[in-house]
């Protein structure tokens, strides 16, 4: 395997994938397993940005969560939040019985679907709140001193000395769009739903980590990362993570595709690279090396927060909040490489990215 390099973190995935494809090809014809690929490519553009995020999670777990993440959280990802969520969440809003909904999904994907739309406002509520949470409590880092867009990213470093302010704003979002919702309360429980549980799991997750550091010994010299209960708390953290981010991706699914059976094999297949992508991001080194990766991942999170949160009332077109995603993360990687490059050089074309982006080392306190 040491010999494969950073391929070595694909080998499942890609093995899985072509047993899928190979499965879809056998019962269907050429155009279906193309359609099934580009569920695929949808499914990481819009989740490359859950990668990064997860990968800053997933450094601090012991090497034995980090292989159930890999195994145990892909069966969750897919099989439980990409088909089951969805079908107990149109169980709920249309009060139909598991098996009617499970013969819409193989039958008549369009009338579940328009069930499954019919509950936008409460998914898009559960999945922007966290994800709004996510991104606050990155930007409202007080002790964080390495800054990207330093114009915005400072003075929402200095709010955050505001204890709970990310809450009170998140707060604020829930109670505006349960207004313009006509106080529907399973609005208002959707959306402090959500936010009770970013609560709780990022509080016990902070908790149980300082806990195990607390009780390690002095003098051992590497830390293995959360164990126990503190890395059953972050893989929980990551799990509900996942499934804020894939509410997006199922919904923009539909438009390619109603056949259930090809979106989850698509949504699968994308999971399952990002899961991979997670894990090189975090043993390549490649998160630690491009120092504003995590940052972009966060702007990327912002922006699709914001978008999910709107689409309550204003739809916007799925590719539209992929694209945006892999922009941020790209403009991140581009200049995380020509700072790595250049190292601190005064060359032509510095003083522009410094006046854009903000130099390097800020400290927020200053």
């Amino acid at each position: 395997m040491a010999k494969l390099g950073r391929l070595q973190y694909y080998v499942f995935s890609l093995t899985v994938t072509i047993g899928i494809l190979i499965a879809v090809a056998s019962t269907h014809p050429a155009k279906v397993v193309l359609t099934t690929a580009i569920l695929a490519v949808l499914e990481v553009s819009f989740s490359f940005d859950n990668a990064v995020v997860n990968s800053v999670v997933l450094q601090r777990m012991s090497a034995w969560w980090q292989a159930v993440f890999m195994t145990v959280g892909i069966i969750i990802a897919v099989g439980l939040v990409r088909f089951v969520l969805p079908i107990v969440i149109v169980m709920a809003t249309a009060h139909l019985g598991f098996s009617s909904v499970i013969n819409q999904a193989l039958h008549h994907p369009h009338l579940y679907k328009e069930n499954l739309d019919a509950a936008h406002v409460q998914v898009a509520v559960i999945g922007g709140v966290f994800l709004l949470m996510i991104f606050l409590g990155f930007v409202f880092d007080d002790e964080r001193e390495e800054q990207w867009i330093v114009p915005f990213e400072r003075p929402l470093a200095r709010l955050g000395k505001v204890t709970g302010l990310a809450a009170v704003i998140t707060t604020v979002v829930i109670l505006v769009i349960a207004a313009s919702e006509s106080w529907k309360s399973s609005v208002l429980y959707s959306g402090f739903g959500s936010l009770a549980v970013f609560l709780i799991m990022d509080w016990l997750g902070n908790k149980l980590e300082n806990e195990d550091e607390e009780g390690d010994d002095d003098n051992v010299a590497v830390k293995t990362g959360a164990a126990g209960w503190a890395g059953l708390a972050l893989f929980g953290y990551l799990e509900f993570q996942d499934a804020a981010f894939s509410f997006d991706g199922v919904s923009g699914a539909f438009a390619i595709s109603s056949d259930v059976i090809i979106i989850a094999a698509g949504l699968c297949i994308g999971a399952l690279f990002v899961r991979s992508m997670t894990v090189d991001l975090v043993h390549s080194g490649k998160l630690a090396e491009l120092r504003y990766l995590e940052h972009g991942a966060h702007w990327a999170i912002g922006t699709l927060a914001a978008f999910i949160l709107v689409s309550t009332h204003h739809e916007a077109p799925s590719y539209v909040t992929g694209l945006i995603g892999v922009v941020f993360i790209a403009l991140a990687v581009v200049h995380s490489t020509i700072l790595n490059r250049r190292e601190g050089e005064a060359e032509p074309g510095q003083a522009f990215s410094d006046a854009v982006f903000g130099k390097e080392k800020i400290n927020p306190a200053s």
